[in-house]
C-alpha cells in the first residue's frame, strides 16, 4: 500500500509539472532571475539570516533565500551575497530530466554544464545535476539519488563557488 502511494505520489508530481506547466514555470525563474542579486522583491519571512521565499514553483515544496555571504574571524557578514533556492521533495529521478527541459525551454540561449554544484559542494556522490549560464546568473539543477530531492538554485554573479 505504502509503496503505491509512493509511486501514485510520483506521476502525480510529474503529471503536475507537465510541459503544460511551462508558461508559469518559465515566468516564475524570469521572476526570479530578475529579482537577482539581492531578491528582495522575493523575501518573505526571516528565519535567522535567512528568508523564506514568497515565489514557489508550482509543485514545489519551499523556496527559500540562502544566505551565502562571506564571514569575518566573528562570523559576522562582510558582504551581501544571496541564492534562491528551491526544492521538490518524493520525486522519482525522471524529475531531474523534466527541470532540465524545463529550464532549457526557459533560458535557450543558456549554456549548460553536466556537474552537479551540491555534488561539487558537498563531495556527494549521491547528487547528480548541472548548471545552466544565463548571462552572469548561474542555475543550478540537482537531485539526490538517496532522498529523492530535486533541487533549482538561483545563483548570481560571485556568489557560485
Amino acid at each position: 500500500m505504502k509503496q503505491a502511494a509512493i509511486i501514485g505520489s510520483a506521476l502525480a508530481l510529474l503529471a503536475g509539472l507537465a510541459p503544460a506547466q511551462a508558461g508559469s514555470f518559465c515566468d516564475d525563474l524570469k521572476t526570479m532571475l530578475g529579482a537577482a542579486p539581492r531578491f528582495e522583491t522575493l523575501r518573505g519571512e526571516q528565519t535567522g539570516m535567512e528568508y523564506d521565499g514568497s515565489l514557489k514553483f508550482e509543485g514545489s515544496t519551499q523556496c527559500d533565500l540562502r544566505n551565502k555571504s562571506d564571514l569575518d574571524n566573528n562570523w559576522q557578514p562582510i558582504n551581501d551575497k544571496w541564492s534562491y533556492e528551491c526544492l521538490w521533495e518524493n520525486t522519482p529521478p525522471g524529475a531531474l530530466d523534466w527541470l532540465h527541459d524545463q529550464v532549457a525551454a526557459c533560458l535557450p540561449e543558456a549554456s549548460y554544464s553536466n556537474q552537479s554544484q551540491f555534488a561539487k559542494e558537498s563531495f556527494a556522490s549521491d547528487f547528480q545535476g548541472g548548471v545552466f549560464h544565463d548571462g552572469e546568473n548561474a542555475i543550478a539543477i540537482d537531485y539526490n539519488l538517496t532522498t529523492n530531492q530535486l533541487w533549482l538554485t538561483v545563483y548570481p554573479p560571485g556568489v557560485m563557488k
